[in-house]
């Protein structure tokens, strides 16, 4: 073996050129922070599309609807709001070694 090749060889594992370019894995809450704002964003287009289904009215506040029947329709709603974000955040948080940056992460908490 060439002395003069191991010096480039040993440089070029010291400097990191030589290896992949890989990025470093998201940390666990990083992944849940991105994974809850997922859940969060898919809850909007759903409530966006159930208001526009309604005719630019709030769901939960139709015609014949009694006001209790409207306290369960949107507490009904705010618990799927919040299981959906709590469960993006719980698969991206459990996935978090596999991804090298946000956009998984989110993407994840959008498709839990």
């Amino acid at each position: 073996m060439d002395p003069g090749n191991s010096r480039r060889v040993g440089a070029a594992a010291a400097t990191g050129y030589g290896r992949g370019m890989q990025a470093e894995a998201l940390g666990v809450l990083e992944a849940a922070a991105w994974g809850l704002a997922g859940g969060v964003a898919t809850a909007l287009v759903s409530l966006v599309a159930a208001i526009r289904a309604a005719s630019f009215r709030w769901p939960w506040r139709r015609k014949g609807v009694t006001e209790r029947e409207a306290r369960e329709e949107l507490s009904a709603r705010l618990f799927v709001l919040g299981g959906s974000c709590v469960l993006g955040a719980l698969v991206a948080a459990a996935a978090h070694g596999q991804m090298s940056g946000p956009w998984p992460a989110f993407i994840i908490g959008v498709a839990a």
